[in-house]
């Protein structure tokens, strides 16, 4: 593997920062795991050279060094090497400008809380071996640097968790402030009284929980709750917006149906909170809850429960985001339009030119509707890439070689790239907002949508914290043309 990145790195220019550090990333954890830590060192401050967000500057390869510094004092005595451990690593991040890398701290300590042998292995065994298998053994690049990457924590990083985690609860123990909020001066909220114009809304998400929203919701006049289509234009019940399942019928139901969930989903909702509660260092009944959980599951249980966390979010983003639209402005109308997303470790389809066709068409059939129902603005906090589809393609053993599956990736996104551009383009009178994403990467090199499409009447959305600083997550790009809070941002869920 480390033959054939340097390889590339040799015969290719290669300008995306993002796809960089990837190559640099790899070939440190390689490094590390042969023991050679000065260049593993030095690969992760090459990766860090390139990094563009303050926080990440200072954050990425802290660890490696402090392990490489480990190493050189212990002498192999194993006490010594963890005390060397949190001393370096404790004493590196001390000196680092707080306000700069709180979130990062905070996040770091949240997973190395919760990272267990197990919790590796089963997402091995759920993401990575369905896909070897389907392919006879054979590993695609991305399986093998996931494979690296895993090792990678098991070897090297797992054992000394405990000792990451001690550190990051020291450091967050000494700095107690909170973060500036800027939004609450920011926030434009008009009242009942005001002459306003109801504006229509499309939430062009996972699914919306309309019974919240009973004051705020676009109604059609001439559709009834009885099971049938009263205004025969093709869908039924559409009282408040459309829905497509996963293979892009029709359907009525616009919040995400949780009958595949194999928990109570009162306890995933908990497990969600808790998950993010401890990111964020929120010591609530919930993280204790899912800190406890998770450490106690084992390789097969894994799957399932991530399965239940995916599922979930399904259910609940598309109402969170309405909730967010709908903030403050009485004069809202939310149109729920349901996209489903398949949340499965393995998906259940293959994709392929026929479905994409059939997923293109309902693209078109969606906007065509929300220009028949006046809207003026369409959020889509969602978005894929190309690669998204030549994994899954790999996962679902179609293709023989990577270049056959990069061919047909190419082809099948093609037609949902086209069908987006086309649709949107053929409304000016909608304003489309696209979320950047969550992936830290380029819209632009890595094939985006809708973010990374470039149209008069399309937005793309960046995220910021409560104090006005980029994620450490938001993607970006020459595309990505304003910011918004999108950090923890508090909204309803079904």
């Amino acid at each position: 593997m480390a033959k054939d990145l340097n390889a590339d790195l040799a015969a290719y220019k290669i300008e995306d920062g993002t796809t960089l550090q990837g190559y640099y990333t790899i070939l440190g954890s390689i490094a590390m795991l042969d023991q050679k830590h000065d260049e593993a060192v030095s690969w992760f401050a090459k990766a860090r050279e390139l990094e563009q967000k303050a926080s990440k500057k200072m954050m990425t390869g802290v660890v490696a060094e402090a392990i490489a510094a480990a190493h050189k004092a212990a002498g192999g005595d194993r006490a010594k090497y963890e005390a060397a451990f949190k001393e370096t690593l404790k004493a590196k991040v001390s000196a680092m400008p707080w306000d700069v890398v709180r979130d990062d701290v905070m996040q770091a300590k949240g997973r190395a809380e919760i990272v267990t042998r197990e919790l590796v292995l089963g997402s091995i065994k759920g993401q990575l071996d369905p896909a070897v298998e389907a392919q006879q053994g054979k590993l695609s690049s991305d399986i093998a640097r996931g494979l690296i990457s895993a090792r990678m924590v098991l070897d090297v990083r797992l054992p000394l968790m405990a000792a990451e985690a001690d550190v990051y609860r020291e450091i967050i123990s000494r700095n107690t402030g909170e973060k500036k909020d800027i939004w609450a001066e920011r926030a434009a909220t008009f009242g009942t009284s005001e002459k306003l114009t109801p504006v229509v809304l499309a939430i062009w998400d996972s699914g919306v929980d309309t019974s919240i929203f009973t004051n705020q919701l676009w109604i059609n006049p001439k559709e009834q709750a009885n099971g049938k289509d009263d205004d025969g234009n093709g869908y039924v019940d559409d009282l408040h917006g459309i829905a497509f399942d996963l293979t892009d019928n029709r359907v009525a139901e616009l919040l995400h149906p949780l009958d595949e969930m194999k928990s109570d989903v009162k306890i995933v909702t908990q497990y969600a909170k808790g998950s993010m509660d401890m990111t964020s260092n929120v010591d609530s009944a919930e993280a204790s809850a899912f800190r406890k959980y998770v450490g106690g599951l084992k390789p097969d249980e894994v799957g399932p429960f991530l399965e239940d966390l995916g599922l979930f979010g399904n259910y609940a983003h598309g109402t969170h985001v309405a909730g967010i639209a709908a903030e403050g402005n009485p004069a809202a109308r939310l149109l729920a339009v349901r996209l489903t997303f398949d949340f499965r470790q393995v998906p259940r389809h293959a994709p392929s030119v026929e479905q994409e066709t059939k997923h293109a068409r309902a693209i078109k059939d969606t906007v065509a509707y929300m220009r028949a129902a006046g809207v003026r603005v369409a959020n889509m906090s969602w978005g894929g890439s190309r690669k998204d589809v030549e994994r899954a393609l790999e996962v679902k053993g179609v293709g023989k070689t990577a270049e056959e599956r990069a061919a047909l990736s190419r082809e099948i996104f093609g037609i949902q790239k086209r069908a987006l551009e086309e649709a949107m383009a053929s409304a000016p009178e909608i304003l489309f907002i696209a979320a950047a994403g969550n992936s830290d990467n380029d819209v632009d090199f890595d094939e985006m949508i809708p973010s990374g499409i470039k149209l008069a009447n399309l937005i793309t959305v960046g995220a910021v914290d409560q104090s006005g600083k980029p994620t450490g997550f938001t993607s970006f790009g020459k595309g990505v043309s304003l910011y918004a809070n999108g950090f923890e941002v508090d909204s309803f869920i079904p």
